[in-house]
Order: C-alpha cells, then sequence, then structure tokens
C-alpha cells in the first residue's frame, strides 16, 4: 500500500496553508509550520517528503536562512519555495542553497500541482539513479582480481586507469 505523500507547509499567513490544504486534500497530507523554528521541530518528529517553504516570514529571508538547516536535517527532502513578492535573486539564491522548484502565491491549483509533481518526479530519477549507482558498484565488487603477479598487477593498474 502507497503512503499519502507528506507535504509541511512552513509559512506565516494561515490562508496560504488553509487554501492549499482544502485544494490539495484527497492526494497529500498535510503538516503546518509558521516559521522556519517550527518547521525544524516537525521535519525532526515527522516523515516528509516536501517542504513548502516561505522565503519571507518573520523576517525578509527567514526563509533563505532555514533552507540549509532543513537540507541538513535531510538531505533528501524536496523544497520547493514560495513568495508573495516576485524577487529573481531570492528565487536564484534559494535554487543555489539546494530548493528543487519555486511558485508564486497567486498560483493556480494546477500549476502547484505540476510543480509537486515535477519534484515527486525528480525523486524518483535520484532514487534509481542510487539504486543503478549500488547495483553497479555491487556488480564490480564481485568481479574482483586475485593475485599478485606482474601480469595481475598491470591489468588491475589498466582497469583502474580506464574507470577513471
Amino acid at each position: 500500500m502507497n503512503h499519502k505523500i507528506q507535504i509541511l507547509i512552513c509559512d506565516d499567513d494561515p490562508a496560504f496553508h488553509q487554501s492549499i490544504k482544502y485544494a490539495l486534500k484527497d492526494i497529500y497530507q498535510f503538516r503546518s509550520a509558521y516559521n522556519g523554528d517550527e518547521g525544524l521541530i516537525l521535519l525532526k518528529n515527522n516523515q516528509i517528503d516536501i517542504l513548502l517553504l516561505d522565503i519571507e516570514m518573520r523576517s525578509p529571508d527567514e526563509g533563505l536562512l532555514f533552507l540549509s538547516k532543513f537540507k541538513e536535517m535531510d538531505p533528501e527532502l524536496l523544497i520547493i519555495m514560495s513568495s508573495g513578492k516576485k524577487d529573481f535573486m531570492s528565487v536564484r539564491e534559494s535554487m543555489r542553497l539546494g530548493a528543487v522548484d519555486y511558485f508564486p502565491k497567486d498560483f493556480h491549483i494546477e500549476d502547484l500541482k505540476c510543480t509537486l509533481d515535477r519534484a515527486l518526479n525528480l525523486k524518483k530519477i535520484i532514487e534509481k539513479k542510487s539504486q543503478l549507482n549500488f547495483e553497479a558498484l555491487n556488480s564490480q565488487n564481485r568481479h574482483i582480481l586475485v593475485g599478485h603477479s606482474p601480469a595481475i598487477q598491470w591489468i588491475k593498474k589498466t582497469v583502474d586507469r580506464i574507470r577513471q
């Protein structure tokens, strides 16, 4: 049985929380935090798949300041930034710090659904890549050359050079 995707909304606007929860209640489960500190506590105590993080809460850049703290606590957390302002510099900075996407607060619900779907697809791709890397490494470790003769040593060095 698939679990319902858990989304943490970290935003100081209660109306924003309610509008998202109402529109997407049949698809996702939600938790609410109204500042970065509350968000960290909820992330620590719950399995969260996606974080919707407002750039501007108690300070103009609280979301940006907390983004790295969220990533430190859960490096695989998908963080989508939101803001009422259309400030390209903040969006670019949030992406540099590890956010996977951005959506404006004057969103259409279909646009938000697409943003969430993109983030979840990205997570699937990352998980698949990780699995393939693990399988490739595991396969490589099963084919270890044994021996100490000069010919075997030459083969090992050649394989290592090619691998790099």
